[in-house]
């Protein structure tokens, strides 16, 4: 371990970088936390900190006060050990330990290599807390880092976690923010949805044959953070030309693999009269066109249609295919209110998964609100919309908004920090629509104050994830000197 980090240069963040380059290199996806857990917690101890690790693999990792400082309140460093895999088409997940997921440096951002996303969200929090704790040269009162896992898929850790581990700090500063410059001061609360419908299987009719039509390369991305950019949902623009073309008889329709990226592929496979082959093909190469008016479609997203070799087993019954198609069609997705107070989304969807197993059809839809009574009025709403007789409706894995505090002191200290060491780079507060752990320690510990930062990074959750090196260097000069200013004004 000494030789990735027996540098002098922690404080203009290099050590972090380092250390985010080794996180890469170890699988984590969401789920998957207690081999990246086990390597911070070796890690940290070796560097005189010590770390307690409970039964969810969350991390809590505390630095002693410097001599003399023992008197200086504690402050919290706070991010997340998980990330969101994502596969480009046919790459096998297998890749994220051979070769292992391939960090490529370019024009002053580190990237992937297009085969898979980086985890930078929220790899780079990680190593930047982690990088001060290391330095024993940084001077400072009790500082403690606290990483928790499976933030991704419903703040599961956050939620398990000791609120003893929040006690007696002044403040807790989260880094899993991407935008220098943006001091977060609220947040969205969500919670997922899953369906289940049941999907009687018919025999093709006779001389029907097996094809495939595919839909992939559109953008995706974060269905909180870019919900509002217009991306296109792929699982929708399916179901709508599906709804359109009921000679093509559906025996499954499969797509997208999490609940908080927007799908950006589907692929559905049905049987269908030859004679009608090249009437569907020229449909779907029309639909395209559609569907570049309606979103931000790249040039190299793809619309195919080919035959399939194998044979199917059984369609879906037309009836039932019709009225699900018809539901998925016309459902809400996307964003349904904007707050014009704060300039931010307030209440939207994601049409996340779609998979089809032998005998049922499985959907995940994601929430994400301000407001609770928005999301109760969401649920209710797709509860009655998708009322399919024999479907299985469950709600789960709800967490809380972070509504903005009335104390502006730790905000106004790091406005004045930031404005004094980068005047150059604005700076401003602001209310996302991603989801994000600070509400689940807002109500485990009332009354603790809490701002959420981080460097630039692009595209999380994408193939095109990125974060900026000089901005990961900047941030970390940044977060050194707000911990000085906290602990010297309390």
């Amino acid at each position: 371990m000494d030789e990735l980090f027996g540098v002098d240069d922690f404080a203009n963040g290099e050590v972090a970088l380092r250390l985010f380059r080794k996180l890469v290199s170890i699988p984590r996806p969401s789920g998957e936390e207690q081999e990246v857990a086990l390597y911070l917690k070796e890690l940290m101890e070796a560097h005189g900190c010590t770390v307690e690790m409970d039964s969810a693999n969350n991390l809590r990792i505390d630095r002693p006060a410097s001599p003399g400082y023992e008197n200086r309140p504690l402050v919290i460093l706070q991010g997340h050990t998980d990330m969101v895999l994502v596969l480009a088409p046919g790459v096998d997940r297998s890749v994220i330990r051979n070769p292992g997921i391939q960090l490529l440096e370019k024009d002053g951002w580190l990237q992937s290599d297009g085969k898979t996303s980086i985890g930078a969200d929220d790899g780079v929090g990680v190593a930047m807390a982690l990088s001060i704790l290391m330095d024993k040269d940084f001077v400072s009162g009790p500082l403690r880092v606290i990483l928790t896992t499976e933030e991704e898929t419903g703040m599961n850790g956050a939620i398990a976690m000791d609120s003893q581990w929040l006690a007696g700090a002044k403040c807790l500063l989260n880094l899993d923010d991407c935008l220098e410059g943006e001091l977060i001061i609220s947040s969205a609360g969500g919670r997922k949805m899953d369906f289940r419908f049941p999907m009687e299987n018919v025999s093709p009719s006779a001389g029907e044959v097996p094809c495939l039509l595919r839909l992939e390369g559109m953008l995706g991305g974060h269905s909180g953070a870019e919900i509002h950019k217009n991306r296109g949902n792929a699982l929708q623009a399916m179901g709508v030309f599906l709804s359109r073309h009921p000679e093509f008889h559906v025996a499954s329709l499969n797509g997208g693999r999490f609940d908080n990226v927007i799908p950006s592929s589907a692929v559905a496979e049905g049987a269908i009269q030859p004679e009608d082959i090249p009437v569907l093909e020229g449909a779907w190469k029309a639909y395209r066109q559609e569907v570049s008016t309606q979103c931000n479609l790249p040039d190299t997203a793809k619309f195919e249609c080919e035959a399939l070799e194998k044979p199917l087993a059984g369609v879906w019954k037309e009836e039932s295919a019709r009225e699900f198609l018809a539901k998925l069609s016309n459902s809400k997705n996307g964003v349904q209110s904007f707050s014009q107070e704060y300039g931010v989304t307030e209440t939207s969807l994601n049409i996340a998964i779609i998979q089809t197993t032998e005998d049922a059809l499985k959907l995940t839809i994601s929430l994400r609100s301000a407001f609770r009574a928005a999301l109760d009025d969401l649920e209710a709403d797709l509860r009655k919309h998708y009322a399919i007789p024999g479907a299985e409706i469950v709600a789960r894995g709800g967490y809380s908004a972070w509504p903005p505090s009335k104390d502006k002191s730790l905000l106004n200290l790091a406005m004045e920090l930031w404005k004094k060491m980068q005047p150059e780079l604005w700076v401003h507060s602001q209310v996302i629509h991603a989801g994000l752990e600070v509400g689940v320690f807002a109500e485990k510990m009332p009354g603790l104050q809490q701002l959420s930062m981080g460097p630039n990074m692009f595209d999380e959750h994408n193939l095109t994830e990125r974060v900026e090196i000089a901005s990961v260097h900047r941030m970390v000069q940044y977060l050194r000197a707000l911990i000085g200013k906290i602990q010297d004004n309390a």
